[in-house]
């Protein structure tokens, strides 16, 4: 989920950009440091997307044997911080034996092949779309979709973040899955009535017998 965050930094202006605009040097040395990396705050950790805004900066700090000066930033920023079980959507990036990876916006995450139906999936590499074996479904790049995190190991970076996904549970997945569902949970009923109404059959004509002996008695 997107949050704005506001959040410190101590920040390194090279010695040859220090006769420009400072705010602006501050700014562009904040981005390129944060860009990709990963930050905690209050126990939680996520990623920043952008910088919304400088709010303070600090006196310039120099370090003997250092060419740059340290400042002191306070900022403004929009922030990823993903949390488990949290609903996201994406688009499908690519397709392997064991899952699928999924764009979810700052970060991507893996749905592995066992969680990606309600229904036992199997890897089509020629076509390289993952289907379904009772339902027909079938998921392909480019694939827009609707997920649940279920797993986030974090490490230094986005691209070394781990996010795990799942879409098993009902409504996730692409949007038509939500009508071969529906259809699946109908049939089902219809079938469950039809055994009930054939075991209350079989009730009746057993009761009408067991009288017939009884008469007979």
């Amino acid at each position: 989920m997107y949050y704005l965050i506001t959040a410190e930094d101590f920040i390194r202006v090279p010695a040859e950009r220090l006769g420009k605009n400072i705010e602006n040097v501050v700014y562009s040395e904040l981005e390129r440091e944060l860009s990709k990396g990963v930050f905690e705050t209050d126990s939680n950790k996520g990623v920043i997307v952008a910088i919304e805004k400088i709010d303070h900066i600090g006196e310039g700090k120099i370090i003997p044997g250092d060419g740059g000066v340290y400042f002191d930033v306070k900022f403004t920023a929009v922030a990823d911080v993903p949390a488990n079980l949290e609903f996201v959507r994406g688009h499908v990036k690519s397709i392997m034996e064991f899952g699928v990876f999924i764009d979810i916006g700052t970060l991507d995450g893996l749905c592995h092949i066992s969680q990606v139906f309600d229904d036992y999936a199997s890897y089509d590499g020629r076509n390289k779309m993952i289907v379904g074996k009772e339902t027909g479904k079938k998921l392909m790049v480019g694939d827009e979709v609707k997920a649940r995190i279920n797993a986030i190991s974090w490490r230094g970076d986005v691209l070394n973040t781990k996010i795990g996904l799942t879409m098993r549970q009902p409504y996730l997945g692409k949007d038509e899955w939500t009508e071969t569902d529906k259809k699946i949970h109908e049939k089902e009923e219809k079938m469950k009535e039809k055994e009930k109404e054939s075991k209350s059959q079989k009730e009746d004509v057993k009761k009408g017998k067991d009288e017939k002996k009884d008469k007979k008695k």
